[in-house]
């Protein structure tokens, strides 16, 4: 994986290579790389949930993201982004009404994908926004412990949680208990090319990992 992401959009100043700035044309199209069987795409968290945004990612999706998945024959997969946790990055509105904005917003994505591919190559829709809403509505502290110290992005069970999100979205089940549920938990990270800091780094910013009852509620 590592060797994807040596490009020259990559290579740094020191003769080393960025954690990840390849140029989509690179990992879509580079036939150096393999092939991938599915693209997971997201945009900007508030951006399919306010209509000037959303009209704008449209028009990339048309222009330069369909032409570019239709050559290299990877399927597209929308991921539905969450709520945020602060009011203000939802524009006050509850965490049920933003997740149907971001959702909506997602739903005319995968359209405007699907209606600009191959008919074998619709977009699919990954919602991961409504498993953190039904977590909200079903545990708040759970929900709550979702997300990192900045209340906007994943903490290590938000990531956990649009994994199998994602698994779902992919395969049609759940991932194996066997691979999800781990003694220690932590080793599903062990191999993450970037990681948040978590209680073993004694951070102050540092994050638990789930625990196994966690795991197996989400």
């Amino acid at each position: 994986m590592s060797y994807k992401f040596h490009t020259s959009n990559a290579l740094t100043q020191y003769g080393t290579y960025d954690i990840g700035a390849p140029t989509i044309r690179h990992l879509l199209l580079d036939k150096a790389y393999g092939h991938w069987d599915y693209a997971i795409i997201n945009d900007r968290t508030y951006n399919p949930a306010i209509e000037l945004y959303r009209n704008a990612t449209c028009k990339v999706l048309k222009s330069i993201y369909a032409p570019l998945l239709e050559m290299s024959g990877v399927l597209p997969v929308i991921v539905a982004t969450y709520a945020p946790y602060r009011d203000n990055r939802r524009q006050n509105l509850t965490i049920p009404e933003y997740t149907l904005k971001v959702m909506q917003g997602v739903e005319q994505y995968a359209e405007v994908l699907t209606t600009n591919l191959p008919q074998w190559q619709y977009a699919k829709v990954s919602p991961v926004g409504l498993a953190f809403s039904a977590v909200y509505e079903d545990n708040y502290d759970i929900w709550e412990k979702l997300f990192f110290t900045d209340e906007l992005h994943p903490s290590p069970l938000g990531t956990y949680l649009q994994g199998c999100v994602l698994h779902c979205t992919l395969f049609g089940k759940p991932p194996p208990r066997r691979t999800a549920i781990q003694p220690q938990m932590s080793d599903l990270w062990s191999d993450a090319r970037y990681a948040q800091r978590t209680a073993e780094t004694n951070s102050s910013l540092a994050m638990d990992f789930p625990t196994t009852k966690e795991a197996r509620y989400l």
